[in-house]
């Protein structure tokens, strides 16, 4: 029997520690570091240069005309290279002032001449076309018209024929072209155009040509031949007697462009064409920004000071660029560099084609891959300029393309005042300034490793906090804060652990977590189910009640408030509570007291607050970024009051921060304040309270006795108000009646009186 009794308290010991073991694994295993090992994805777009070209001749062209492949590509370059550089034919008056007329005619075989001519000087080669001249008829029978030779000794016709045809004239007197059926090219010198009617045989032929005896050129010479039967002797040359006549013809001299002033038109400029080494020639080159053709058809034409039609070769050479966007990823992890590919997608567009892309200046490991296989070896990577080429003949058309590259994580710091939150509250931590402009991922991973919160900013941040409202039903233990930033080449990430708690009962004894343990293994044989609700029900309205009884007394111990900025210490707020005014002095000592802190000071355990005990009174200085909390108390607050005011110091700032920080001397503008510190503090528990009674507004019983109690007392004293502690028995807190105040507050009922 002993023996069994031995071996059934053996099991309850057993049972006993392996309760007690459970109970703590479980209380302290979420509260293990967790490896950091997240990996955040974002998408990217990327911009990469294309370059394009083409070229061309074209011949025996007075403007240009080139065919593009697409309207959206920007001309970067245009290079034009001309030769044969001439006038197009033009028609050359030498003479158009009439006179008087000399005739061609044929009279009773006795009065007659032959032949009448002008001088032709060229002072280049030309090609002659034709010539008109002015005059008119009466003859029916034809005669002609020749370019002939020159006699330099009488300054006549030397009666080589170089081109002829049958005069082109009638009755009426005017201008009468003759074309030749072939272009007479001549070189430079002296010839003469001549009306020859050696052919007459008919009486009666009259052909009139004018002439001017004060001609636009002196110098040049007219004959006429010999009157009388069949007479061809020319007489001697004269000047100042010019017949008229116009000259069709092409100059065959070569043209430096910048002799005549030449030009070509793009994109409505004007921009001059410039001599090349050999006569004929002449070059143009421009670069171009935002050149973007308006048709699939680029015209240029050219402008010269001669007034007169440019023929030429043209050998064109066009560069193209266009911006070419592309989607990329980028992953940033902790511990590691970041991981940036580039997935491009390469459409050609002529048969010389290529791409460029600019290496952020961090970038480094950069590689290549076309349909899988690595070719970083047949681009040019060039790390001194920061660029890749990709060259005409690697870019195969509808390749699939990757570029990958990394880049080290950029570092910046996370100001984060306190580590430990408990469930319910707001985890919260800011970024130091300066910070790096760009965006700002926070993501939080609870203690089961499940992305918890996450949301994006944009710089200009403000303010610059991230934050996040702890529901009271997650899991506690680690939790792992990653404030990733990124801009457009680079990125970084930092990580913060935060240990999440459930709330602490004040004065809560850790040691009661063996016999906790003990209880629950005893329970669990027994009725495990029953335990647990019981157990949770008493916890719940203990913690209730003991909230409500700190909430009251730590709010009738505040004296008073100030909020300064921590750089300077200049106060832009203060609030005194009750009938309490501030004490210079006591502001003034307590001062004197932070400077000398270093000894008298404490920190309360889980809090960033500072905690000074001076005369008789406790001062606690919290701070958050620019922001530095003063509160005077009676006495040292509950654990969750600290709590109450970091989360005030951090509501200021994230609303008042910035105005601190260029505070100018304008405290108006932090009047709001007042209205966080109800917020957090409760503070309108120990305003005094006007009574508003609201037919529409439901009561309890305790609320209906709590509203009488306040109006029998104001009768009984003839106040207009009341204060909370006066309605509390023995001007103590009372959590039942503390509770029943606030509920009347919330309710409108109890209305402070500011």
């Amino acid at each position: 029997m002993g023996q069994g009794l031995n071996k059934k308290g053996l099991f309850f010991i057993v049972l006993i520690f392996s309760a007690l073991f459970i109970s703590l694994n479980h209380h302290f295993r979420n509260a293990e570091a967790q490896e950091h090992d997240f990996i955040l994805n974002l998408n990217n777009n990327f911009e990469m240069i294309q370059f394009s070209n083409i070229n061309g001749s074209i011949s025996s062209i007075n403007s240009i005309n080139i065919d593009l492949p697409s309207t959206e590509w920007n001309i970067s370059k245009i290079e034009l290279d001309f030769t044969n550089l001439t006038f197009d034919r033009e028609t050359i008056v030498i003479e158009d002032q009439p006179m008087a007329y000399e005739k061609v005619y044929f009279d009773n075989n006795i009065h007659n001449r032959l032949g009448l001519a002008t001088q032709i000087r060229l002072n280049h080669p030309e090609t002659i076309y034709g010539v008109s001249i002015y005059g008119n008829k009466s003859a029916t029978q034809d005669i002609q018209v020749q370019i002939q030779g020159y006699n330099e000794a009488t300054n006549t016709p030397n009666g080589t024929i170089l081109a002829s045809q049958i005069l082109n004239i009638s009755t009426s007197l005017g201008w009468y072209l003759q074309n030749f059926s072939s272009p007479l090219n001549l070189p430079s010198g002296n010839y003469f155009l001549v009306l020859n009617g050696t052919n007459f045989s008919v009486n009666g032929q009259d052909y009139y040509w004018y002439y001017s005896s004060n001609p636009n050129d002196p110098s040049l010479y007219s004959a006429m031949t010999e009157e009388g039967y069949k007479r061809t002797n020319w007489l001697a040359g004269v000047n100042n007697k010019t017949f008229l006549y116009k000259l069709v013809r092409k100059s065959n001299a070569l043209l430096f462009p910048e002799s005549i002033n030449m030009t070509v038109k793009i994109n409505n400029q004007s921009y001059k064409v410039l001599n090349d080494i050999d006569e004929g020639t002449g070059v143009y080159s421009q670069t171009f920004q935002n050149f973007l053709p308006e048709s699939l058809s680029l015209y240029i034409p050219s402008y010269n000071n001669a007034s007169k039609t440019l023929i030429f070769n043209v050998t064109y050479r066009l560069y193209f660029e266009k911006i070419l966007t592309t989607q990329g990823t980028t992953d940033i992890e902790e511990s590691q560099s970041n991981l940036w590919v580039l997935t491009p997608i390469f459409i050609r567009q002529t048969d010389n084609y290529t791409v460029k892309f600019n290496i952020p200046s961090n970038w480094e490991n950069i590689s290549v891959f076309r349909d899988s296989e690595d070719i970083t070896l047949e681009v040019i990577i060039n790390l001194i300029d920061r660029y890749l080429f990709i060259p005409n003949n690697t870019l195969i058309q509808g390749a699939d393309w990757e570029i990958r590259a990394n880049s080290p994580n950029i570092s910046f710091n996370i100001n984060a005042p306190k580590l430990e939150f408990f469930l319910g509250q707001e985890l919260r931590f800011s970024l130091d300034t300066p910070y790096l402009e760009g965006n700002y991922t926070f993501i939080l991973i609870d203690s089961a490793d499940t992305v918890e919160y996450s949301i994006t900013k944009t710089t200009p941040l403000i303010p610059n906090l991230f934050s996040y409202n702890l529901a009271s039903n997650l899991p506690e233990g680690i939790y792992i804060a990653y404030l990733f930033w990124n801009n457009q080449t680079n990125a970084g990430v930092q990580v913060q652990e935060f240990l999440i708690k459930l709330p602490i009962v004040d004065g809560f004894d850790p040691s009661l977590l063996i016999l906790i343990g003990i209880i629950v293994a005893i329970i669990v044989v027994s009725s495990i189910v029953s335990y647990i609700g019981v157990r949770k029900i008493l916890k719940n309205r203990n913690y209730k009640i003991d909230k409500i009884l700190e909430k009251c007394i730590d709010i009738l111990n505040l004296n008073y408030l100030i909020v300064t900025d921590n750089r300077s210490g200049i106060d832009v707020y203060s609030q005194s509570f009750g009938e309490q005014k501030l004490d210079p002095s006591l502001i003034s000592g307590f001062l004197q007291a932070v400077r000398e802190f270093g000894t008298e000071a404490s920190v309360d355990k889980g809090s960033r607050t500072v905690k000074i005990d001076y005369k008789n009174s406790v001062i606690l200085l919290t701070e958050f970024v620019s922001i530095r909390l003063i509160l005077n108390m009676k006495a040292t607050p509950s654990e969750n009051f600290y709590y109450d005011i970091e989360s005030l110091a951090y509501d200021v700032y994230k609303h008042y921060g910035k105005a601190v920080e260029d505070f100018r001397g304008n405290v108006k503008q932090f009047q709001g304040i007042k209205d966080l510190v109800e917020k957090h503090l409760n503070t309108s528990f120990i305003y005094p309270l006007e009574v508003v009674i609201s037919e529409t507004v439901k009561l309890s019983q305790s609320e209906r006795e709590m509203v009488n109690k306040a109006l029998y007392f104001m009768k009984e004293h003839n106040f207009d108000y009341i204060y909370s502690l006066y309605l509390l028995p023995e001007n103590e807190c009372s959590p039942k009646d503390a509770q029943t105040i606030l509920s009347l507050i919330e309710k409108g009922i109890f209305k402070p009186k500011k």
